[in-house]
């Protein structure tokens, strides 16, 4: 059995968005484990632009999910505006988000829901401003 991995794009205004879209995208990851991302559509389409990459986002219950034959697996939520996301700027949005979507997937490990969680990197002060 494949593990199950939640992934969280990390902070909307760092690189974390761009480099879960390159995971994505890179040759056999999918294959590897049945994976589960976690986050606003729009930061997971704000990498896919920055890296260059494309991928269907499959919306799934995370309560009763598997690894959708086209595309990734994805559980919403909605964090942030995409007109709130500032490239390379550290804002009390992208802290909330950030927060609030580890707040999620956390919930989904504990919950048993995934085995593990991988998460893309987080701009501390942009947490900091979010409390």
């Amino acid at each position: 059995m494949k593990p199950r991995i939640g992934i969280i794009p990390g902070d909307p205004s760092g690189i974390g968005p761009e480099l879960t879209a390159k995971l994505m995208a890179a040759e056999g990851v999918r294959e590897a484990a049945e994976i589960l991302l976690i986050g606003d559509r729009c930061v997971f389409e704000q990498g896919m632009r920055q890296a260059g990459a494309e991928y269907a986002l499959v919306p799934v219950d995370p309560e009763a999910w598997s690894a959708p034959p086209e595309g990734v697996a994805w559980h919403e939520t909605e964090t942030i505006a995409a007109s709130e996301i500032e490239v390379a700027v550290e804002t009390e949005a992208s802290g909330r988000s950030v927060l609030a979507t580890l707040d999620q997937a956390l919930e989904l490990l504990q919950a048993g829901r995934i085995d593990a969680l991988v998460f893309a990197p987080f701009n501390k002060a942009a947490m900091h401003l979010a409390g």
